[in-house]
């Protein structure tokens, strides 16, 4: 008899120690459970994040297209009044390149203008995170700015109009300075011209926006003439990127975000050193 209580007591130890084993596992497991659950999480975070990176990204690119060839609308008609009005387009090239270009064909020249646009649009540009859903929302810009006249962007459109239009172009395109004074009054006239112009100051605008909505340490870069060619910053406007090339101008300038970059678009002479 006092073998069979030895044995129950030296059963019932063992099942107790197998129930506290027991439960000190089901305690690991459920905190086990608990880091798959807080991983699981993080995972789902981390992929939501990367699925809003991308989306930002594919916006930004989306947008630096859409302002490069806002830019290249507004010149066609800037070069077009130019011309009809008799001004010198050659001596008009050679001031905004500094002359000496040797331009592949003759109607490269319309990069030049372009690089002018570009410059004075970009000047003194601060990149801000702005919301700009109105904005993109609005088929033409001057809703926008009809809409919302005391704003940044409004407030951005008619300093750079007056920044890229100087007074003797306006008044020899349209013989007033009509356009002009309006803009001076905080004012948006609903002129084709001053349309066109107000649609590139949206995606520059755009553009700013994205790339401080990325990363709040982006920056803009320029390329200066004379810098040789690098395929890593630079991407030439007329696809000849081969030999000792250099850079003549910009027709837009590159961004650098987080670790990545967004190439500057130039014109390229290989006749320069």
């Amino acid at each position: 008899r006092n073998e069979l209580n030895a044995d129950a007591a030296a059963s019932s130890s063992r099942l107790n120690r197998l129930r506290d084993e027991i439960e000190v596992k089901e305690k690991h497991l459920e905190k086990l459970k608990a880091q798959v659950r807080s991983k699981e999480s993080e995972i789902h975070s981390l992929k939501e994040k990367l699925d809003r990176l991308v989306v930002s990204v594919s916006s930004f690119e989306f947008a630096f297209r859409a302002a490069s060839n806002s830019i290249h609308d507004f010149a066609k008609p800037l070069i077009t009044l130019m011309k009809a009005t008799e001004w010198n387009l050659e001596k008009a090239v050679d001031s905004i390149v500094g002359g000496n270009v040797t331009f592949v064909k003759s109607s490269d020249k319309k990069y030049a203008f372009e690089s002018y646009i570009v410059r004075r649009m970009f000047h003194g540009i601060k990149l801000n995170p702005c919301d700009v859903t109105e904005l993109m929302s609005s088929d033409d810009p001057l809703d926008a700015l009809t809409a919302f006249p005391d704003s940044a962007f409004s407030k951005f459109c008619g300093h750079k109009y007056l920044s890229v239009v100087h007074p003797s172009m306006e008044a020899s395109f349209f013989g007033n300075l009509d356009t002009r004074g309006l803009v001076l009054l905080g004012k948006h006239p609903r002129t084709m011209f001053y349309r066109i112009f107000a649609r590139m100051a949206k995606w520059v605008w755009v553009l700013g926006s994205f790339a401080a909505s990325l990363d709040s340490k982006a920056k803009i870069f320029v390329v200066r003439r004379g810098a040789r060619f690098s395929g890593v910053y630079m991407e030439s406007v007329v696809g000849d990127e081969q030999g000792d090339s250099r850079v003549e101008f910009i027709t837009m300038p590159g961004f650098k975000i987080g670790d990545s970059v967004v190439k500057s678009q130039v014109y390229l002479s290989k006749t320069k050193g």
